[in-house]
């Protein structure tokens, strides 16, 4: 999920950011939860206006946000697409 800077708020903690080079060789910040490691976003550096990458998974409204498009799918297995014909589980089994 995409959002512009001011756009979403953390409930808590401070994230730790790691400094990693994109396929484009421009530079990101990525955050991560510093108590679990979670990934929370990833963002350019420097002082331009910032666009967030927000891992859905992270946020409380995520049922609500109903994709529009996908992206990086260069790379996507094929399989992917398939994936409605497989066992479901409702949770790990033990």
């Amino acid at each position: 999920m995409f959002s512009h800077e001011g756009g979403f708020t953390l409930l808590s903690g401070e994230p730790k950011i790691y400094a990693k080079t994109a396929e484009s060789g421009a530079q990101r910040s990525l955050a991560f939860c510093s108590d679990c490691g979670t990934q929370i976003y990833s963002t350019s550096i420097g002082d331009e206006p910032k666009v967030y990458a927000i891992r859905t998974g992270t946020l409380r409204q995520r049922e609500n946000l109903i994709p529009s498009a996908q992206t990086w799918t260069r790379s996507a297995l094929h399989w992917v697409d398939e994936l409605s014909g497989i066992h479901k589980f409702e949770k790990q089994a033990t």
